[in-house]
């Protein structure tokens, strides 16, 4: 598992050298917000055609859907897209954000397309599950897996080295939405250690701090612990 930018990177190189695979499924170390699936298309969009901003290509077309699951008429788009030529590049994109939405229905809409695919066209599936889709799909991906970090991520590193135990458990302890948001920051961390041990600890004590919040317990002891483990990762 690697960073988004080494990911992007990669992907990148792997369109301007024309030897992007023609399948991928760029999957999540976790799962992330609307906004943020948003970011990551974006970023795609700019690594494959060069361009920065929110200027996207003609020969990209990103799908997103604001229902629990895709819908047939969702797929239409895609049919469309692919009777013509590129424009632009050189291959038309086709980036499914949230992609674990596709139903069944539409997944099996779309073998028809991937099991003979036009030349001149590459899928991009952007998931953080792959659990969703049927065999027949994924056994034709080739997968990223990538470590998405929140953007508050570098404002909880330095909050964590400013603040002692007591000032980041005053910081805490009556905001469950910043807490919550420490948690995935420290789940986030995770990934950047081998240490399997370390992880299991850390995952133990998220896990009881997330089930006494639910209690409105004291979490003075777990966010020393919590806090004293984050910096063994780092």
């Amino acid at each position: 598992m690697q960073s988004i930018e080494k990911t992007l990177s990669t992907i990148g190189k792997l369109s301007q050298d024309n030897r992007l695979h023609h399948f991928l499924n760029l999957k999540s170390s976790r799962e992330m917000t609307s906004q943020e699936y948003q970011d990551i298309e974006n970023k795609i969009c700019q690594v494959i055609s060069l361009r920065k901003g929110d200027e996207v290509s003609v020969d990209i077309l990103c799908l997103r859907t604001d229902n629990n699951q895709y819908k047939i008429d969702d797929l239409k788009p895609v049919l469309s897209h692919l009777i013509s030529q590129p424009l632009e590049l050189s291959y038309k994109y086709v980036i499914f954000n949230e992609a674990h939405k596709l139903s069944v229905t539409c997944q099996n809409k779309l073998l028809k397309v991937l099991e003979e695919p036009p030349i001149a066209l590459k899928f991009i599936f952007i998931s953080h599950t792959s659990k969703d889709f049927l065999p027949t799909i994924k056994s034709r991906f080739l997968q990223f897996h990538f470590v998405w970090k929140s953007k508050s991520s570098f404002e909880w590193d330095q909050l964590i080295a400013k603040l002692t135990t007591h000032e980041l458990y005053q910081e805490l302890k009556n905001d469950p939405d910043k807490m919550n948001s420490y948690l995935r920051f420290i789940s986030d961390k995770i990934s950047e250690t081998s240490n399997f041990k370390l992880c299991d600890k850390i995952l133990e004590i998220s896990q009881k701090i997330q089930r006494k919040m639910e209690l409105n317990l004291s979490l003075n002891l777990e966010i020393s612990q919590l806090k004293e483990l984050y910096l063994h990762i780092k």
